[in-house]
Parts: C-alpha cells; sequence; structure tokens
C-alpha cells in the first residue's frame, strides 16, 4: 500500500502570485542578498508586478540616486545609497570623519530598455533638466556643452533601464524642469524668447506636449534667461534673473513672490521638505526660506558640520547637492582642492525642528560618512535625486 505523501511546505513550493505578495512586504533592502536564492526569486524581485503590488500596499521606500558625470568621457555612473534601517545614532555624539553608518553604496548597471535605442549606455546628463517622477527619472533635452534637442530620456530606477519618450515640440539645453500634478513643466533652455512654446508641459498619463503661453511680457523675457525652479505649496516657485515669481497651475497665474531672485542665494541645489525649501549657499551655510518674511535664514545648530565642509576653503572649492531624504535633509559635497588626486564625496543626514513658533529651523546630524573617492580627471559633477521604489 502506498502511503501519499504530505504536500510540501517549502517557500519555493508556493503559487508566484503569493510569493510575489510576500517578496514586495519585504524591504528593498534584502533584495541583493534575495536574489541570490534562486533564479525564479530573481525573476519575481525584478517584475513590474512585484513593484506594482509594493505601490499598492504602500511598501515603497525612499531612495537616493546619485550620478557622477565624467570629464573625459562625458558619460556619468550612477549609485544608489542604500539606507540601514537598522542604524540608530541619536544620543551619540557625532564625529566629523568617515564611520561605520552601515549605508551601501551601491553602482548602477544601466542598459536600453529596447534594442530601437541608439546607445546601450547612459545619455549625456545635464545639470538642472533632470526631475524625479515616482521611481523613474526624466532627463530633459540637451545636457551641459552640449547641443539642444528636444529628446527625453527616462531612467527606470526599479530595472535600472532606459528608455525614451516622446520628443518636446522644441529643442532645449538645460532648461529648468519640474513635477507638479502628474504633469512636468520645462522652462527655458535656449529656445526662442517669443516663441509660444518657451514654457511647455508634458502630461505624463496622455504622454503628450502642450505650450503654456505666459501673456506678461517682462515674466516671459525673465524666465528666458537662465531659471531654476521648485514646487511648494502646490505651486511653481521659479528663480528668475532679477525676481522671484510663483505660478499656479489651477489658476494659470503668475505672481511675484520676491523682488530679490534667489538664484545667488541657492547655489546649485536645493529642495522641499514639508512645504518649506532648503539650499546651501556659496559660504557653506545651510538655509531655509522664511516665506512670511521672504528671506533665506540659517539653519542653527549645523555649525560643526560646515565647519567640516568648507575647512580649506580659501584654496578650494565646494559643489553641494542636498535632497529630502524621507523628510530629513541629505546633504552630498566634496571639498576640491586642486592639488589632490582624488576627490572624496561625502555626505551627512540632517533631522529638522522647527522653533520659536516657526521663525527658527534647527538641524541635528545623525551621521556623516564617505560616499565615493574619485580620481581627479575623471569628475566632473554630481547630482542626487530622491525616488520611491
Amino acid at each position: 500500500m502506498t502511503v501519499p505523501q504530505p504536500p510540501s511546505s517549502s517557500f519555493s513550493s508556493l503559487p508566484d502570485e503569493i510569493t510575489e505578495n510576500i517578496l514586495a512586504r519585504v524591504s528593498r533592502w534584502n533584495y541583493p542578498w534575495l536574489s541570490l536564492v534562486s533564479k525564479r526569486f530573481r525573476s519575481l524581485l525584478s517584475s513590474k508586478e512585484l513593484y506594482k503590488t509594493r505601490s499598492q500596499i504602500g511598501a515603497n521606500e525612499i531612495y537616493i540616486y546619485v550620478d557622477q558625470f565624467s570629464n573625459d568621457k562625458f558619460d556619468p555612473r550612477w549609485f544608489s545609497l542604500w539606507p540601514n534601517r537598522d542604524q540608530t545614532k541619536r544620543g551619540r555624539k557625532i564625529k566629523f570623519k568617515q564611520n561605520s553608518s552601515g549605508n551601501l553604496v551601491v553602482p548602477i548597471p544601466c542598459s536600453c530598455s529596447s534594442s530601437s535605442s541608439s546607445s546601450f549606455h547612459s545619455p549625456h546628463i545635464q545639470r538642472d533638466s533632470m526631475v524625479a517622477v515616482g521611481s523613474e527619472i526624466y532627463l530633459i533635452g540637451g545636457s551641459y556643452n552640449r547641443q539642444p534637442t528636444s529628446s527625453i530620456r527616462i531612467f527606470d530606477c526599479r530595472s535600472h533601464t532606459w528608455r525614451d519618450a516622446p520628443n518636446m515640440t522644441v529643442p532645449r539645453r538645460d532648461a529648468a524642469a519640474v513635477f507638479l500634478d502628474e504633469k512636468i513643466y520645462v522652462i527655458g533652455g535656449g529656445c526662442d524668447k517669443n516663441s509660444a512654446n518657451g514654457f511647455e508641459v508634458f502630461d505624463i498619463k496622455t504622454q503628450s506636449w502642450t505650450a503654456l503661453r505666459i501673456p506678461d511680457d517682462e515674466v516671459r523675457n525673465e524666465l528666458y534667461v537662465y531659471s531654476r525652479a521648485i514646487v511648494v505649496q502646490g505651486k511653481l516657485y521659479v528663480m528668475a534673473g532679477t525676481r522671484d515669481y510663483t505660478y499656479e497651475p489651477k489658476e494659470a497665474k503668475w505672481e511675484v513672490a520676491r523682488e530679490e531672485s534667489s538664484i545667488d542665494s541657492v547655489d546649485d541645489s536645493w529642495c522641499v521638505i514639508e512645504n518649506v525649501m532648503y539650499c546651501v549657499d556659496n559660504q557653506g551655510y545651510c538655509r531655509w526660506y522664511d516665506s512670511e518674511d521672504r528671506v533665506w535664514k540659517v539653519i542653527k545648530g549645523l555649525e560643526q558640520l560646515r565647519e567640516h565642509r568648507t575647512r580649506g576653503l580659501r584654496a578650494c572649492s565646494s559643489e553641494t547637492e542636498i535632497a529630502n531624504y524621507g523628510g530629513k535633509l541629505l546633504v552630498i559635497w566634496h571639498p576640491n582642492h586642486a592639488w589632490f588626486k582624488k576627490i572624496k564625496i561625502w555626505y551627512a543626514k540632517i533631522s529638522l525642528e522647527t522653533r520659536c513658533n516657526g521663525r527658527e529651523v534647527w538641524g541635528e546630524v545623525e551621521w556623516v560618512d564617505a560616499l565615493l573617492t574619485i580620481p581627479r580627471n575623471n569628475y566632473g559633477f554630481l547630482r542626487c535625486f530622491t525616488v520611491s521604489v
């Protein structure tokens, strides 16, 4: 008599749908190790269905993606900063040197998602025309020191692949681009300031471009000059040549937000955390924008961090990037000493606290660590982006 064997209770015997649902609830921090379990796991961990499930159940996590632009090859290298969720630094004195913060810097192999693309390498990077939309990063138009182009490339942070999007109506280079309400707004970038397409909008749902007219000649002429833009409180905040403007999409209304332009104040990087704008100025101070007084104020409590960042500044320049890291401020920088053969890139995570009835913002450094060390002759600049994956 043959005794029937009980059904297998191993994890591998589960249907793909159930396994996928379980894996979607696991932190993406563990995916590199889980992918080593089997080919089946590796396939499930890279599937679009898995990330769709993660989004539906609210399991998406915040990651920082960094592109490091090479001077000699005009070819970017991408890295992802994966957080160690178990690390805790509160209550401990932070030493401003390389430490074991536990974060993982992962090089990203990039490829194209279709054979129709002209290259299987990352496209040329531009400084201000990059915008994060969910788990994707859009590259808008032409790059620094390159001819204007109307092309749009998309980097999918789930599969680490590039694909093409519908072209803009006019070629651009180094345009300002921001994301708001399922649309990407693109301003300037070398097109004719009198053109009807000086300001255009990409609807992600319909995958189409439309021109956005600016009836005020003075505003249009100012925005044609190099502009920077960010989204705050549901409006576009645009830093133009002499003044700052806000644009309300629902009412199609432009207003002067500040009589003095913030371009010189924000240096090269800025971000928004809980509807407050933050930047690092060219003196190395981390600042926040007081929208009531319409002035940029210094974040208090970060004197030691500034001293570490600007040490030897008289003999060097320092490039800085900042990002919203899950409600905290992430600062990435490097001291650019001319006599150093290698450049060490650093990063710090800062928690923020509002005091004095919103009149002051204080910062507390949770950790500081070295991100990358790069040969000087292979370094151009870097950019960082916050994505939800």
